[in-house]
């Protein structure tokens, strides 16, 4: 999570709160990447963007359809330009399920948090194992 930023589970409202910052400025990207009936294929690909406005990265989860493995890279360029694997964020901490059905994180250790209006982003499949359709959700505050 970006610092300065605090997330509150708000057990009333079934959702993550950000005190301070008003609930208009609090957004996600969720991708479901599906199989077609078959296991997910490392280096699949799936594009996202132009943005329509920037932010900031704070945590992302992951959840599969079965116990498996799956990880993401995220690329970011600027709109034309395609993203490829030089252009990666994620740092040491992609998003990943190692033998699990979910996981999620808030530590993002390495990546480039911000994010502009006009960013393109790829998100990539590193390798995946036994996941035949998962959910990428990363969450993040406009700026």
């Amino acid at each position: 999570m970006a610092a300065g930023r605090l997330k509150v589970w708000d057990a009333t409202a079934s959702a993550w709160t950000y005190p301070g910052i008003a609930p208009s400025q609090v957004g996600q990207m969720q991708v479901v990447v599906a199989g077609g009936g078959g296991q997910i294929s490392g280096g699949a690909t799936v594009d996202i963007g132009p943005m329509k406005w920037g932010g900031t990265w704070t945590d992302w989860a992951l959840e599969g359809d079965r116990t498996g493995s799956i990880q993401f890279d995220i690329w970011k360029t600027v709109f034309p330009t395609v993203p490829t694997n030089a252009n990666s964020i994620t740092g040491s901490a992609p998003p990943k399920m190692t033998n699990a059905l979910t996981n999620a994180s808030s530590t993002l250790t390495g990546w480039t948090t911000t994010f502009a209006a006009g960013d393109r982003l790829r998100l990539h499949i590193d390798s995946s194992s036994k996941v035949r359709q998962v959910t990428l959700t990363v969450n993040y505050v406009r700026s």
